[in-house]
């Protein structure tokens, strides 16, 4: 396992390749990024790995990227095989597979070795070329033309390990994770809690991060007694240009157990637009399931927050009992984009009352949730949200998390 420096990615030495048509030389701008990032338009990299290819080819010039995928221009692929996996390797050389296993896991990529002659096994397949140094074919399946190159590239390792981390970060873009958001329908109906405790019953059984994305969060990590715990957030995140590689940024996040967490602090919260939408998409291709905190300004139309919502699989609309949150909750059912599925959690609302709820809104989706007494004094003495196993309301938001995340 490679050990970074705080100062920046300084691994990638840049050796100049004539046979690249996409060559750079490693500027010192590069050398102050955090060790999550690489210095690549989050915009280019699908046309730079195509420029990559086709260069070297000489076939045809790079086209743009194709823009698929959910979310506002996210970089999200949509698999045209979800069975295949994203990156196979076919060597017999054990230097070669420690190599590129090495690399992948850089952006948190699981590499699958094949036998030789496995041909178009995943949509980005190495092979080892013998030689005296470390060297790879790499070439994209066929079934990804739209979205990536066709033919195929040498490159020597490590020389050019950071040409091949651009190619395997660009194969990584056509997986996610189930992606569930959580929101609540009026001001203090208890939707951060609802997120957390989701996030640390679903670590039981999946691998989940949960990011902290309500502008006014006085920090997820402090619910979940990670708040002393070191590690990125949100303020270290840089917006200018560059690209959050998934694995780097994942190992760098305060984590326990299976539930890593990208959480606001008393420096800044998750900033607006491609920034925040970046680390979403980068967390999402190395965890199971992200929890997403959503603000409640993402159920408003126009918003810079309810570009989020067409991010999400399943929303959780939170509630607390009563007459006024039942008429706010009816008008944010509506405004959740189609092919969104959409759950509500009740809180303080019995059996009953969320039948009813669920009559009115033509859903069958409303699980009531019994309120935890001293949660507040709990989160102050450092009980992390989700601990109290045993609780109603640990037994009530373990059925909302099976709804969630598929739990048998």
């Amino acid at each position: 396992c490679v050990e970074f420096s705080p100062h920046g990615p300084q691994i990638f030495p840049r050796i100049p390749n004539p046979q690249l048509a996409f060559n750079r030389k490693l500027s010192e701008s590069r050398r102050s990024l955090m060790p999550f990032m690489i210095a690549k338009s989050v915009d280019k990299t699908h046309i730079r790995a195509k420029q990559k290819m086709e260069g070297a080819n000489g076939r045809r010039q790079a086209l743009g990227a194709h823009s698929g995928g959910r979310g506002g221009g996210s970089q999200r692929r949509a698999s045209p095989d979800g069975s295949l996996p994203v990156v196979a390797l076919s060597s017999s050389s054990a230097a070669v597979r420690s190599e590129v296993d090495r690399i992948a896991a850089l952006g948190g990529i699981d590499v699958e070795h094949v036998a030789d002659g496995g041909a178009d096994a995943a949509v980005l397949n190495l092979s080892e070329v013998r030689a005296s140094a470390v060297k790879v074919r790499a070439r994209f399946h066929p079934a990804y033309a739209p979205y990536f190159a066709w033919g195929s590239l040498e490159l020597t390792l490590p020389d050019e390990a950071e040409d091949l981390l651009e190619l395997l970060l660009a194969a990584g873009t056509t997986r996610r994770g189930q992606i569930v958001g959580v929101v609540g329908v009026h001001g203090g109906a208890g939707a951060s809690t609802v997120a957390a405790w989701l996030a640390r019953t679903l670590e039981g059984r999946f691998r989940v991060a949960l990011v902290d994305a309500d502008q006014c969060s006085a920090g997820a990590d402090r619910l979940l007694a990670l708040d002393g715990q070191a590690g990125v957030r949100w303020a270290d995140l840089r917006s200018d240009s560059g690209v959050l590689v998934p694995g780097r940024l994942l190992n760098s996040l305060p984590s326990e157990r299976g539930l890593a967490v990208l959480s606001a602090d008393d420096r800044g919260a998750m900033p607006s637009g491609e920034a925040g939408e970046a680390a979403v998409a980068a967390l999402s291709q190395v965890r199971d399931l992200c929890v997403i905190d959503l603000p409640g300004e993402a159920l408003i139309e126009g918003s810079a927050a309810h570009r989020l919502l067409g991010w999400l699989d399943v929303v959780v609309l939170v509630a607390r009992g009563g007459s006024g949150p039942a008429r706010q909750l009816a008008r944010a059912v509506a405004n959740v984009p189609a092919g969104v599925g959409i759950l509500v959690a009740a809180l303080g609302v019995r059996g009953g009352e969320a039948a009813v709820w669920g009559r009115d809104l033509g859903i069958d989706s409303v699980y009531p949730v019994r309120l935890l007494s001293g949660l507040a004094g709990d989160v102050e003495h450092g009980v992390g949200v989700g601990e109290r196993k045993r609780s109603a309301t640990a037994r009530d938001l373990a059925v909302l998390a099976r709804a969630c995340g598929g739990l048998q």
